[in-house]
């Protein structure tokens, strides 16, 4: 959710409009973790040797959800060519991201049990791309196709159950379509 402001920058055959904008953002996604490493010296009471493979990275070792909520600071370019062509881009930081976690099936094989765990982490950040372009086939309806990138990460204290993890990222690349319809509103 974005709240901004549209200023045409060129009054030409080209419409050009920038609108830069605050917002907030929630992406949430599924966590498939393979393989663990020791780090530290001992997992959950259990003494192991820094470096050491403790579950091959061949296997599963966890998963759960992660979502990620967050300031998104940004702008949107958008450029109209002719009557029905368009262009789009926006760009975002996100200076503030908060990470929370619900990791079920923690398999460490090296220790024999499992573990169900919930956590927070402290604030990171983040940034977010993203490319359209957009044809308006009626008056009303357009149709368009783009690209999106999206990367947040803390390196905050996150607790997993049986280990921690201090360094956590998430990244996102992927198209779109979409198929917009718009009302006569004057």
């Amino acid at each position: 959710m974005d709240v901004g402001q549209d200023f045409k920058l060129l009054n030409t055959g080209t419409r050009v409009v920038f609108s830069p904008f605050v917002g907030f953002n929630y992406w949430e996604e599924t966590l498939d973790a393979f393989g663990a490493r020791c780090e530290t010296g001992s997992v959950d009471g259990l003494p192991c040797t820094p470096g050491s493979l403790l579950i091959p990275f061949t296997e599963q070792s966890a998963s759960g959800e992660v979502s990620w909520s967050s300031l998104r600071l940004g702008a949107e370019l958008t450029a109209k060519f002719w009557d029905r062509l368009t262009l789009r881009a926006d760009a975002a930081i996100l200076p503030v991201a908060y990470l929370s976690t619900d990791v079920r099936n923690l398999v460490p094989r090296a220790i024999g049990r499992t573990a169900e765990a919930t956590g927070d982490s402290g604030p990171g950040w983040g940034y977010q791309l993203e490319g359209e372009i957009r044809l308006d086939v009626t008056d009303h309806w357009a149709f368009g196709a783009g690209v999106r990138y999206w990367y947040a990460e803390t390196n905050s204290y996150t607790d997993l159950g049986l280990t921690d993890v201090r360094d956590f990222s998430s990244d996102r690349f992927g198209v779109f379509g979409n198929a917009t319809y718009r009302f006569n509103t004057y």
